[in-house]
């Protein structure tokens, strides 16, 4: 099909007009990170993006990753042409309103506002506990605000895991201490939902990348995949003026279709499928 295919159709697709088909792209993938690094070093924010995530989770599982995403390459670029990739992790503000006025959410236990006041409420609290462990985090708590710790903030409050910590039902003004604990897990999870925010938005952007140079790759050396194959058959099928003529080939030469493993079925190939047959749709294909 795509050897009989319009010329302005190879290129629309960025294919080359003569090509060798790939049975595999393991050939590809190793020679497109020479290709991706040099990029990076061309473009600065692609590399601030990479460093980013190299030191929040180290380059092999940065690389682990980026390789996954070309993996699947077709579902990326299908869904990123519909806007689904960037949206798919809302920001902290849409989930957060109230944190939305801040760069980030965690900056809101050091404004001066009405959360730095219950802060210091809840610190003055505890500080006047009996018990010394309890004002003794009372303390670590009034120092974090001093001097703008966010993390010395959230270790008085909330445990490693963050959850809150346990304090005494019989300090006097415990409801204030846990009024605080609850406003300072709503700012760990928005500051959380930021980082996967970040994280995604940083991965969406190399991911790109990476596959514009796989595609170029591709192009330079006259090599196309499966993936292209597929991609080629659901634009000729789709279109509404080439899917007649691709039809009319099909409808000379098969009678019969036989799907092996449906279940395997990939977006793509299952989009070229229904474009196909709900060509036949009232055709008489549900008649005895």
């Amino acid at each position: 099909m795509l050897l009989a295919s319009p010329l302005a159709v190879v290129e629309q697709l960025g294919l080359p007009a003569s090509y060798e088909l790939l049975e595999g792209d393991a050939q590809a993938v190793e020679l497109v990170w020479r290709r991706f690094y040099a990029a990076l070093l061309a473009d600065a924010p692609a590399r601030q993006d990479f460093d980013a995530v190299v030191d929040g989770y180290g380059r092999f599982q940065a690389e682990k990753a980026l390789t996954a995403a070309l993996q699947r390459r077709v579902e990326f670029a299908l869904a990123d042409a519909r806007g689904l990739v960037a949206a798919s992790v809302p920001p902290f503000g849409e989930l957060c309103p109230d944190f939305a006025s801040f760069d980030e959410p965690q900056a809101a236990l050091l404004d001066d506002g009405a959360l730095r006041q219950q802060l210091l409420v809840a610190a003055q609290t505890l500080g006047r506990a009996s018990q010394p462990s309890f004002s003794a985090k009372g303390r670590e708590l009034e120092i974090a605000l001093t001097q703008g710790d966010v993390s010395a903030v959230l270790a008085a409050l909330l445990t490693l895991a963050g959850t809150p910590r346990k304090f005494g039902d019989k300090v006097a003004g415990i409801e204030h201490v846990r009024d605080a604990q609850a406003q300072v897990a709503r700012v760990l999870a928005a500051q959380q939902q930021h980082e996967a925010w970040l994280y995604q938005q940083r991965m969406a952007r190399l991911t790109r990348v990476l596959m514009n140079e796989f595609s170029a790759l591709k192009r330079e050396r006259g090599w196309i995949d499966m993936n292209d194959v597929e991609r080629a058959a659901l634009h000729l099928l789709a279109d509404p003026v080439l899917g007649g003529w691709v039809q009319e080939r099909l409808d000379a030469r098969i009678r019969h279709l036989l799907i092996d493993e449906f279940q395997d079925t990939n977006p793509l190939q299952w989009q070229a499928l229904h474009a196909w047959l709900s060509g036949y749709a009232g055709s008489g294909g549900g008649a005895p």
